[in-house]
This record gives C-alpha cells, structure tokens and sequence, in this order.
C-alpha cells in the first residue's frame, strides 16, 4: 500500500512539474515572440532617439511646432488638433536628439510622447497621476508674467505658413521679432514666396494687389511703385529690406525674385520699425530675404507675357556642412521685350542676388547681396489727375493706352547687408544689421 500510495504521489508531482515546465516554455516563447513587436511599436532603435539634428523653432503655437518639428527631424507625428488648440510651445534652437527635441517642444502642455514605429510618434495626455512616460522628464507648472520674442525675421525661420502655404501664420513685428498673428496686437500679414511663385508676381506691388486695404497709387506699368495703405501714402523708399530702409530701389519696380516673405503691417509702425524715411504713418511693407532650406534647390522659370514679354528666373538653393550650418541662395532674372503698354518695351531688365547664411547653436550670421537694373522704353506710364473744371466723369481709357510714349527711363540699385544675431540666453537675444557696401538708387529718365 504504501509503495502504491507513494507511486501514484510520485505520478502526480512528475505531472504537475511537467505542466509547470511546458507553461513556462510557453511563456518564455511568447515573450519571445512580443519583444520585437514590442520593440518595433513602443521603443525605436536607440540610433532613432538618439540621433541629433539642428533646429530652430522659435515660440509658437504648439501645432506649428510640431510640424517644423516633423518636417526638419522626418518623423510622423500623430495627433489630436483639437487636443494641441490654444497650447504654446517654447520651441528648441540648436543641435538636440530627437528625444530631447520632444521633450522640449511639449514642455509644459500637458502632454508627452510615444514612439510607435521607427519613423512615427503619437502624441498622448500625460497620466493624471503625474507620472511621465518613461524618458521623459514631466515639468512642474511654469506660470508666465510676460514674453517677448527673441526671433527675428533677419535670419531665422519665418513662422510656419497656413494650410495652403499662401499666407504666413506669423511674421516679424520690428523689436517684438517673430509672432503668430493671433498674437500680434497689431493688424500683420506675410505673404509667402510660394503665393508669389503660383501667382507669378514680378514686383512687389503684384503682391500687395492680394490686400483690400492697399491700392497702387501709380499705375502698374510705370517708373515708380507707390502705394497707399488705409489711404495713406507709402513710397517705395519706405520699403525696407531686412528691416532696414533704403535698400530697394526708388525708381521702377520693386522685384520678388529674392523674397521669401512680404510682410505687411498696417498703421503707424515707428516704434516697431523705426522712422521711416518720408515718416509714413499708413503701414510698414518689408521684404524678408530667401535662405537655402535643408532640401537641395535648382528650378528655372520661364515665361511670356503680353504680346511678346520674355522672362526667365533662375534659383538655386544649397546648404553644407555637418548639420548644414552653411547655406547660399542665388536668385536671377531677366525681362525683355514688349509689354502690354502700346509702343512700351523692357529692355534687359535683370535681378541677380546672393544670400549667404550660417546658423550655429547660438549664433547666426548672413550677407545678402543683390543688383537690380530696371530698363524701359516708350513710356513711363504717368498718373494723370483731373482738374477742378470737371463737370462728368469721363469714360476710363484702355489699359494698354500709351500716354507719354517719348519717355525712356533705366534705373539701377545695388546693396550688401551684413545681419547676425546671437543668443545670450535662452530668452535674450541680440542683433545687428549693417550695410558695409551700398550703392544707392541710380536713375536716367529721357523724356
């Protein structure tokens, strides 16, 4: 009996110990097979998170800097927009791991990040126990008495542009530097150079056509490019390049080529921008110069206008270096040929110039460069004004009407711009623009 007893005892340990046995293998084997598939979906390969790239997200709207994010790092970032409405980001400048760019970008919103895929990461709410993800660092509540931006239009990175890419969702406001427009207490719009390439604007008065508020007050084939905003005057000598007045040309069009932004502010601006030279109190127009992005450039442009207006527009973009700290834009045109003005012609109209940049972690320098040679024949087109005697409003002449078709007129512009900014801190930036060669506004009218 007892041998018996002690058989069928052994029997079942011996089975219990297999059926431990077989549940163990079987988990080691499951867990086996989830660590890729965790690995894959939760953790990307440590060369991902640790990977530095170069940024230069300014403050903003959380949306916006998620996509300069995913843009610049080649990263998808899912998200709720509705989740992501009304928060700011305090932006990442410099050279950072994508990990820590994340990190700091989402600083502060409430939320935080997961990797679900190599190249791909879901934003989600931070766990209302206060415990963050795990690598990411949760910060307290940072309460915020004031902020004034330290990124300037000169050499950083306009603000991202709406759906559409035509119009900017922020641009520069003088000493404030680079705000959203649903910040900016004053009334701000930047066009963009992707509206002037599908617009096919030539001058900058073809750009500011889009605006209600602002109207041509000298005809659009003619020597000048005065403008009137909320119907003040604004000559084109109160045009500033980079911020700075003087450099566009005063006489003939006022070209795009080289544009990247055309902001426009509307009412008095000098405490923004500084006085004027004719002391405009209508608005501020200025012309944001184009840098070379991250993505190589070569595109040639092509056209015929009127009758028989030629014109051809070279840009070329390049940027060098490790991080591609060094960059250079070269932009060139050319228009010849007869406009839509009867017995008008350009004769060799040309724009070239040259943007030179560099962005470090905390310093960042550019010297623009252009020359522009403005040639017309038969005609300047001339504003006509209508005398006191008049007793009924004539009928409007043709467009292409010619009314001074003796005038011949070139005019030439040159100017070299030195900017640079550096950040003493994180919130404490300074700048300079200078122009060490400037070779002012030349003109030849034959009448």
């Amino acid at each position: 009996m007892a041998s018996g007893r002690d058989g069928w005892i052994g029997e079942a340990l011996r089975r219990r110990w297999l059926s431990g046995t077989v549940s163990a293998i079987a988990i080691v084997v499951a867990a086996a097979a989830a660590a890729p598939a965790m690995a894959q979906q939760g953790n990307p390969p440590a060369s991902q998170t640790e990977r530095r790239i170069t940024l230069d997200i300014p403050p903003q709207d959380l949306n916006g800097a998620i996509l300069a994010f995913a843009d610049k790092a080649g990263i998808q970032v899912f998200f709720d927009s509705a989740r992501v409405q009304g928060l700011r980001s305090n932006g990442v400048m410099g050279e950072v791991t994508v990990g820590e760019a994340l990190t700091r970008i989402l600083s502060g919103t409430g939320l935080t990040y997961r990797f679900t895929g190599a190249n791909a990461v879901a934003l989600e709410t931070l766990p209302q126990t206060g415990e963050a993800a795990p690598g990411v660092i949760q910060l307290g509540p940072v309460r915020i008495e004031g902020e004034a931006g330290s990124s300037r239009a000169a050499i950083s990175v306009p603000p991202p542009a709406y759906a559409g890419g035509q119009v900017g969702s922020g641009g520069g406001v003088g000493l404030l530097g680079n705000i959203p427009v649903m910040d900016t207490p004053f009334n701000q719009t930047s066009y963009t150079s992707e509206l002037i390439e599908n617009q096919q604007a030539k001058t900058i008065g073809d750009v500011l056509d889009n605006d209600p508020s602002i109207r041509r007050a000298w005809p659009a084939s003619g020597f000048y490019e005065y403008f009137q905003i909320r119907g003040f005057n604004v000559n084109s000598q109160d045009i500033s390049f980079n911020g700075l007045y003087g450099m566009v040309p005063r006489y003939g069009g006022v070209p795009v080529d080289f544009a990247e932004r055309v902001e426009v502010l509307k009412g008095p601006s000098a405490l923004l921008n500084g006085m004027s030279p004719n002391g405009v109190i209508g608005g501020a127009i200025n012309i944001v110069p184009k840098r070379a992005g991250d993505d190589p450039l070569t595109r040639l442009t092509v056209g015929l206008d009127s009758d028989s207006l030629f014109g051809a527009h070279l840009d070329v973009g390049r940027r060098f270096g490790p991080t591609n700290e060094w960059g250079v834009r070269i932009n060139a045109s050319l228009q010849d040929g007869d406009t839509y003005i009867d017995g008008q012609s350009k004769n060799g109209s040309n724009t070239e110039s040259i943007a030179l940049d560099y962005r470090g972690d905390r310093l960042r320098l550019a010297l623009d460069a252009f020359r522009i040679e403005d040639r017309n024949h038969g005609g300047a087109s001339m504003a006509v004004s209508i005398g006191s005697g008049l007793t009924a409003m004539p009928s409007a002449p043709s467009g292409s009407t010619n009314i001074s078709p003796w005038g011949t007129g070139t005019a030439r512009t040159g100017a070299v711009v030195l900017s640079g900014e550096y950040n003493i801190t994180d919130h404490v930036t300074a700048y300079a623009d200078v122009t060490p060669v400037f070779h002012p506004a030349e003109a030849r009218v034959l009448s």
